[in-house]
């Protein structure tokens, strides 16, 4: 799939951000409400299988705690922007 073929990816390198896994059975929701920085998108073609658009990037975060993660766009949210 080419590049003409995504969207727009929803957070950018260096973007703020809030983690959200409000879930507390889910492994990471430790991280729910910690804040980081957006530190890499990639794109790959999830959406194939799941329908969702946000599902086509892979988007890395170092929060401020130092931890790094990859993670989808619906576990992320701009700070202040929701509960």
């Amino acid at each position: 799939m080419g590049s003409d073929d995504k969207s727009t990816p929803p957070f950018t390198g260096g973007d703020r951000i809030e983690m959200v896994i409000p879930h507390p059975n889910d492994r990471s929701h430790r991280h729910h409400g910690k804040q980081g920085t957006v530190t890499n998108v990639t794109a790959n073609n999830l959406s194939e299988l799941t329908g969702n658009p946000c599902d086509d990037w892979i988007i890395d975060v170092r929060l401020d705690d130092g931890t790094t993660l990859s993670v989808r766009a619906r576990e992320l949210r701009s700070p202040g922007s929701g509960n």
